[in-house]
């Protein structure tokens, strides 16, 4: 989530395949905390679900944690587009409505985040002080990213997915994440612009977020 070449937006964009790093990042839109979850972090916003809302199957949206790297960016959706380079047959720049012509693909998935209980930790480990509440579980709706991949004509020689394009905060180091081209060609990998059968708010990933079942939430870039 950063500024972007011009410094005056906040933007998500852009997938490249190349032979030992590509890059997907999409775009997002503003939204406020709920009142029912643990704030760890104000900005950039880290909320934790409370320990009550595991009772539900289907996480609510509303008590589904939150983390971010940086800021959660503004986007206007009429401008936003993924665009798909490196190492591919056909480079393609695509519209959510692109991308909602392709099949539409639908999963019940966990999403935990890496640092779940890291409050529990001996010796104290730095980061956010997550109990029991970084994990949710959603049903996620959008396109198999193996069928955009398909569609951009993937090369042999790829072999890793770059996620991840958000400038940092000041001196962090950029937030970045490989997704092996096997695991993004897995038929239950997702890009998702639906979570619990509505748009993605802006602190889950709006307009488009990946969605890689069996992996830690730092692979599901927003």
């Amino acid at each position: 989530m950063t500024p972007d070449a011009k410094g005056t937006k906040l933007t998500r964009r852009g997938l490249f395949l190349a032979g030992t790093a590509a890059l997907l990042s999409p775009r997002n839109q503003a939204a406020g905390p709920s009142a029912s979850l643990i704030t760890l972090s104000p900005g950039p916003k880290d909320l934790e679900m409370p320990v009550e809302a595991f009772i539900d199957e289907i996480t609510a949206v509303e008590h589904f944690f939150v983390r971010c790297h940086t800021m959660v960016p503004q986007v206007e959706l009429p401008g936003w587009k993924l665009e798909i380079a490196g190492l591919v047959d056909h480079p393609l720049t695509l519209t959510v409505a692109d991308l909602k012509k392709l099949p539409r693909a639908e999963l019940v998935s966990a999403l935990e985040c890496a640092g779940n209980g890291r409050a529990f930790y001996q010796p104290r480990v730095a980061g956010a002080q997550w109990r029991f509440g970084s994990v949710g579980n959603a049903r996620w709706t959008g396109v198999r990213l193996k069928d955009v991949l398909e569609k951009a004509g993937v090369k042999p020689a790829a072999t890793q997915l770059l996620d991840g394009a958000d400038v940092p905060l000041g001196k962090m180091p950029k937030f970045q994440r490989t997704l092996a081209v096997g695991k993004a060609m897995h038929p239950d990998t997702l890009l998702a612009w639906e979570m619990n059968g509505k748009p993605l708010t802006a602190d889950h990933g709006f307009p488009l977020r990946v969605i890689a079942p069996g992996w830690a939430g730092d692979s599901w870039v927003k």
